[in-house]
C-alpha cells in the first residue's frame, strides 16, 4: 500500500485568519444642486473618473446674472444717495449752530443718513449672495473619484437641494473593505496592531492574484447578538480591482511566529489520547506519537510538543 510522508520543518509561520469582507467607497458624495433651474450642459460621461474641482455640470445662468445686475444697481444708487446724506449732515452741522435750521431737521437728516448706511449694507449682502447663486451654476466635483448613474439629463429642470441627487461620486482609491470576525480573535488584532496587520483580498474566481492592504480600523465595541466585531482594512486600489459593493475573500495576517516546528496538517490525527502522528523510522517502519498541536492553519499543523 502506498504511504505518503512529509517532512517536518521549522520556519516563520503567520498568525492568521479568513474572513469574508465587503468593499466600500472611503468617501462618497451624491452632487446635489444648491440652486434651483435649467440643466444646460454635462461635462463628462457616466462612470468617469473625476478630479476633485472638475467641473461636471452648468445650470443655466442668465436668470441668475440678471438677478446680480440688479443687486449691483440698487447698491450702487443707494451708495450715491448716502454720499449725499453724508454731505447734508455735513452742511447742517453748522447751520444748526447758528439756529438758521431747527434741531428737528438736523436730527431727520441724521437718521436719513443712517437708514442709508444700512440700506448699502443690505445692499452688500444681496450682491455677495447673487455672486453666490451665479457661482453656483456651474456645479464642481467635491471628491476625487469615479462617477455613477446619471440622475439628470440635459434640459432637465433642477430643483434646489433635491434628495435624488444629479450623480453620486465614490472615492475608489485608495478604498475600505469592512469584514467582521468573532470576538475571540480581538486579542490577536490587538496584538498585532503595533506592527501593522496585513490583509489580503482575493475576489473570487480572479486567478490575478490578492491585493494587499492594512488594517485600520478596530470597532469600540462587540456586537453583543453576534459576538463580533467590525474591522475596516484599506487597499490602495491602484490598478481598482476592489469595486464598491463587491464580496472578498480575505486573509488577515495579524502576526509572524519565527522557528515553529511545522508539519503537514494531513497527517495529524485525533485519538482517545488526543493527538497523534506516525512518525518514519530509519528502518522504514512508523510509530505512533502523540504530540500537542498548537493550531492547524490552512495545509500546516504547528507542533507545539511531541517532535522534533
Amino acid at each position: 500500500v502506498p504511504v505518503a510522508v512529509g517532512k517536518v520543518e521549522v520556519r516563520t509561520v503567520p498568525v492568521s485568519f479568513r474572513a469574508i469582507g465587503h468593499v466600500e467607497p472611503i468617501e462618497t458624495v451624491a452632487v446635489k444642486a444648491r440652486i434651483g433651474g435649467e440643466r444646460q450642459s454635462m461635462h463628462f460621461a457616466e462612470g468617469d473618473p473625476v478630479a476633485a474641482g472638475d467641473l461636471l455640470f452648468t445650470i443655466d445662468p442668465r436668470p441668475y446674472r440678471a438677478a446680480l445686475a440688479q443687486a449691483e444697481a440698487g447698491l450702487a444708487r443707494n451708495r450715491a444717495l448716502l454720499v449725499k446724506a453724508k454731505a447734508d449732515i455735513a452742511r447742517y452741522a453748522e447751520l444748526v449752530t447758528q439756529d438758521f435750521v431747527t434741531r428737528e431737521q438736523y436730527d431727520q437728516i441724521t437718521a436719513n443718513a443712517a437708514a442709508l448706511e444700512a440700506g448699502v449694507a443690505a445692499d452688500e449682502a444681496n450682491v455677495e449672495t447673487a455672486r453666490l447663486n451665479l457661482q453656483y451654476c456651474s456645479i464642481t466635483a467635491p471628491i476625487s473619484g469615479r462617477t455613477g448613474n446619471l440622475g439628470l439629463k440635459t434640459g432637465a429642470l433642477v430643483k434646489a437641494n433635491d434628495d435624488r441627487g444629479m450623480v453620486t461620486i465614490n472615492r475608489m482609491r485608495p478604498i475600505h473593505v469592512a469584514f467582521s470576525v468573532p470576538a475571540q480573535l480581538l486579542p490577536q488584532v490587538r496584538a498585532g496592531r503595533a506592527d501593522g496587520v496585513r490583509v489580503l483580498a482575493t475576489l473570487p474566481g480572479d486567478d490575478g492574484g490578492a491585493s494587499e492592504g492594512r488594517l485600520t480600523f478596530v470597532d469600540n465595541a462587540v456586537d453583543t447578538a453576534t459576538s463580533t466585531i467590525l474591522l475596516k482594512a484599506t487597499f490602495p486600489n491602484d490598478d481598482e480591482r476592489l469595486w464598491p459593493g463587491q464580496f472578498v475573500d480575505l486573509e488577515v495576517i495579524a502576526a509572524s511566529e519565527e522557528g515553529r516546528l511545522v508539519c503537514p496538517a494531513a497527517a495529524v490525527q485525533t485519538g482517545q489520547q488526543g493527538h497523534y502522528v506516525f512518525v518514519v523510522k530509519e528502518d522504514s517502519t512508523v510509530e505512533m506519537r502523540q504530540v500537542r498541536v498548537a493550531r492547524i492553519q490552512d495545509e500546516d499543523a504547528v507542533i507545539a510538543d511531541g517532535l522534533d
